[in-house]
């Protein structure tokens, strides 16, 4: 700060330059001549008459103020409140949620010349006792649904608070507030009331992402010149009608959706919730013609779009993906915004009036904000802090950069200095939108204020060539690595969350390394019938992770069906995240709901069903259980426990479940549902398995002389083929079993691996094994079963794992060679995966020795995300045979699935031997 800077809060710190308050001034006189405070904008809204100014939808129906309705009773409830005792300077708090006794609240505040203190509706007793003792204020209006809050905050605190109830002020009914003293007068404040322009208006709070919120008092100066900024981009008109989701209590909505639809005239929208439908009537009932909003609120709405469209008929389909593919293409080519032409039954049906979407509170994808440019709204994106009142920087109609925070605001000096240690520099303002300093912590003061006088954004950005802003993250939410790398969590989390089985990811730094929270899209899990759900979340973050350099990708996760903490608008509070991520691995706070009658009645009718809940409680005894509690996510049940459970179901009940049944049965109730219809005959249910593994079965007959011709030529083409295009080298060839039973277990990193390994084998071996294939993908056509019978392939499928692994021992238990891929799954980033433990049940069950063989250049030539391969030096190395004995060793004969991991984690370390990393049981091999 410089020498003399006032300690006094809300005095600002510092003067901004001359030619930013000159700037703004020229701005303020053209969009707000005569108005110099709040209180002067709330007196001309009468004179607009029967104009409506707030539309309210609410469970019981839709309620409509008029701007004249509006101010007489903010006048009436300013009257009521200075005769019990409000008086100009006080503060005072307002907690209530969206609605009519806000707003009226508001503006009564407004005319007694108070500082509003707006405060959070989701706010912890403890944060509302925080503010109450940092504000210092003595009277909090709240609304009657925010009692509790307030009756907890309030115990044991050393000052008196007299606390009003609002309700029904929105609508000009007093009741519920006191009757003014005997000797007090209920006078409404006098029209001629000095308001000093620089004094504090509104009092609001940091939204502590990282920490406890700060006070941040905003003057009648900055609101006003925020106000006239975003007036100055005509934007909004007096014809506009704003539907408004966000909470007033934050400066953005505020601002944006509050006080600049009022300065104009337009008309405000209150949705009557946040679900989708609720803002779907909201717009099509009041005709909303522009919309503010949050990224996330956008995000879902191009999603809710997309599955609109995907949902459609074929032809509909087709004809939709068709135009918005043109109207994409017009406005990236030629600026054209034809969406709303082009797409005119989609806008019907959703929102016929929209052409306006306002979005702050966090950065928009530029992925998104094309998606709706493209299907015809026009979007605004700014950027700033509660710090700089809102809105430092815009992109202005015709100077728009998609992507970008855009460009100062008039009156508003940008610089953005370097940080030593981070590739982009701290984004610093200064001019009169910027605060004046945080109330009452000097400490904050200090590190927010540079020397010079520029206020610290604490965000780290970058301009391109034209001057637009672009933010990268924040300097204080950067995770700082051991080995120095700062990593922008934003950046990551945008890169993960692409994968479609992701809803939300958030991500923190844990031991050294980034840990991710994960909220999988259960929709799209389920639809994908996902087998075994972690494995295909490692799996997609692998791909994910490619794309990024190494200390940037997620080293560990855990998958949770909390939502994750964030703030009102948005923002993630980083703070919490290890809990939430401590919670999701010791399984607690998973449960998924709660009991309802009908569960209770249905446990305490069926025994059966009790009896089976019972066993889910004990497979999961740290974990609540309710009837919504999915398998996979919070049992942990995937497609091979699910063998274990179906055998205990059917020994213990009778019970036999199809393992197809797996990819429909998400939850505890659902299983509870598949058993009141399933098999209940022993014989008949054994019977129909036999036939099944007999179907499979047959694939691993001996194959005729015509099949083994056909294969030793496509054997000898492939040969050919692979050493041209990968120069394929075999070392430790002669160690491969030739007779059974015995696993060639090879790593499996790509889709060339059984091609390129295959043909890399001697010609004594190739003859001699057997191969497990993907039954979807190899067995659902003709020509796939028929290079199945050429190549000895068998079926494996995820949804029948018993099934595929008795093929496979049978296959052993005659004696054969298997080549099996013990991690089951290509790996995402050519890194050795955790083995399932399906090896280790083949092993156990039949004895075979395992021949471990590692596959080297193959991720190179094909990865997961390639269509087609690339020529690519590939080796293979062949290590030394392990007894079964060996990897069995005093573990027991108990046949469960924690004995079968166990073996297959000392398969696992042998590999790691081979290859040199660490868990290997000794030193690499030569």
């Amino acid at each position: 700060m410089t020498d003399g800077a006032s300690e006094k809060a809300g005095e600002r710190l510092v003067s901004p330059a001359p030619q930013a308050e000159k700037a703004l001034q020229a701005v303020r006189e053209r969009q707000l001549p005569g108005i110099a405070t709040l209180r002067d904008l709330v007196l001309t809204l009468e004179a607009r008459g029967d104009k409506p100014a707030v539309i309210a939808f609410t469970p019981e129906g839709r309620e409509e103020i008029s701007y004249a309705d509006l101010v007489a009773r903010s006048r009436r409830l300013a009257a009521r409140l200075t005769g019990l005792g409000l008086e100009a300077g006080m503060k005072v708090g307002l907690l209530a949620p969206n609605g009519p006794d806000w707003i009226v609240c508001r503006l009564a505040l407004i005319l007694c010349d108070v500082t509003c203190v707006p405060i959070d509706t989701d706010s912890s007793p403890d944060n509302l006792r925080a503010i109450l003792e940092n504000s210092g204020k003595d009277h909090l209006l709240a609304a009657s649904a925010n009692m509790g809050l307030v009756e907890s905050a309030l115990e044991g605190f050393d000052r008196d608070v007299a606390v009003w109830n609002i309700d029904g002020c929105g609508a000009g009914a007093l009741d519920a507030l006191p009757e003014p003293d005997s000797g007090s007068a209920e006078v409404e404040p006098a029209e001629d009331l000095e308001v000093d322009p620089a004094a504090a208006a509104s009092q609001f709070y940091t939204s502590g992402t990282t920490g406890t919120p700060k006070a941040v008092p905003l003057t009648h100066d900055n609101l006003l010149g925020n106000v006239a900024l975003m007036l100055e981009l005509e934007i909004v008109s007096g014809r506009d009608r704003v539907l408004l989701p966000l909470p007033l209590h934050h400066s953005f909505p505020f601002l944006i959706g509050l006080l600049m639809p009022f300065a104009v005239g337009g008309t405000l929208v209150l949705p009557s919730g946040l679900s989708g439908p609720a803002l779907l009537h909201a717009m099509q009932e009041a005709r909303v013609t522009a919309l503010v909003g949050v990224p996330r609120l956008y995000e879902a709405l191009v999603e809710s779009i997309g599955k609109r469209i995907e949902g459609s008929p074929l032809p509909a389909r087709l004809l939709l993906g068709g135009l918005l593919g043109l109207s994409t293409q017009l406005r990236k080519r030629f600026g054209w915004r034809v969406g709303r032409s082009l797409l005119r039954p989609l806008h019907k049906r959703l929102a016929p009036d929209l052409r306006f979407l306002v979005s702050g509170g966090a950065k928009l994808g530029a992925g998104v904000a094309w998606k709706l440019e493209s299907l015809g709204w026009q979007v605004f994106e700014g950027y700033g802090l509660v710090e700089t009142t809102s809105v430092a920087c815009y992109n202005a109609p015709g100077h728009t950069r998609l992507g970008s925070a855009g460009k100062p605001s008039a009156g508003v000096e940008m610089r953005v200095q370097p940080v030593e240690g981070f590739e982009h520099g701290e984004v610093q303002f200064r001019g009169p939108i910027v605060f004046g300093g945080y109330l009452g912590n000097p400490e904050a003061n200090a590190e927010s204020f540079t020397e010079d006088g520029w206020f610290r954004s604490g965000d780290l950005g970058w301009c391109d060539d034209d001057g637009f802003l672009h933010i990268s993250g924040r300097v204080k939410e950067t995770i700082v690595l051991p080995d120095g790398k700062n990593v922008a969590p934003d950046e990551v989390e945008m890169a993960y969350g692409r994968a479609a089985i992701v809803k939300e990811v958030a991500v923190f730094e844990k031991d050294g390394r980034l840990a991710a929270v994960v909220v999988p899209d259960l929709e799209q899990v389920q639809s994908a019938g996902v087998a075994n759900l972690r494995d295909a979340l490692r799996i997609a973050f692998g791909e994910a992770g490619r794309g990024l350099p190494q200390y940037k990708r997620v080293a560990e996760f855990e998958m949770t069906r909390e939502e994750l903490p964030k703030t009102r608008l948005g923002k993630y509070r980083r703070h919490l995240l290890e809990e939430v991520y401590e919670r999701a691995r010791q399984g607690g706070g998973q449960g998924g709901g709660e009991f309802t009658e009908e569960d209770e009645e249905r446990l305490a009718n069926d025994d059966r069903a009790r009896q089976i809940f019972e066993m889910l409680k004990r497979r999961a005894p740290d974990t609540r259980i309710t009837l919504d509690s999915l398998l996979q996510m919070d049992l942990g049940i995937d497609s091979l426990a699910w063998v274990n459970l179906s055998l205990e179901l059917e020994e213990r009940f009778g019970i036999s479940l199809p393992e197809e049944t797996a990819a429909q049965v998400h939850s505890v109730r659902d299983l509870l549902d598949a058993v009141d219809g399933a098999e209940t005959d022993p014989a008949r249910a054994a019977g129909r398995r036999a036939a099944a593994a007999e179907a499979d079965e047959r694939w691993t007959e001996p194959r005729g002389k015509a099949a083994l011709a056909l294969g030793s030529l496509l054997y000898g083409f492939l040969r050919g083929l692979c050493t041209l295009l990968f120069r394929t080298r075999l070392d430790g060839g002669d160690r491969l079993p030739v007779e059974g039973p015995a696993i060639i277990a090879p790593n499996h990193v790509s889709d060339l691996d059984p091609v390129v390994f295959g043909a890399a084998l001697p010609y004594r071996v190739v003859r001699r094994v057997w191969w497990g294939a993907d039954a979807g993908r190899v067995f659902g056509s003709g020509i796939g079963r028929g290079f199945a019978r050429i190549l000895n392939l068998f079926p494996v499928d995820d949804h029948a794992p018993r099934a595929s692994l008795e093929t496979a021992a049978k296959v052993l238990e005659r004696g054969g060679v298997l080549i099996w891929f013990p991690e089951e799954w290509r790996s995402p980033d050519g890194e050795l995966q955790p083995f399932r433990p399906g090896i280790g049940m083949l092993i156990a069950r039949t004895g075979a020795s395992v021949t471990p063989v590692l596959i080297d250049g193959t991720f190179e030539a094909m990865p997961r995300s390639a269509k087609l391969p690339r020529p690519h030096k590939v080796a293979i190395r062949v290590g030394e045979t392990v007894a079964a004995d060996e990897l069995m060793a005093d573990d027991g004969d108990e046949e469960d699935q924690a004995r079968f991991g166990r073996i297959a984690d000392r398969l696992q370390a042998r590999f790691k031997e081979m290859a040199g990393q660490p868990g290997g049981t000794g030193t690499a091999a030569d």
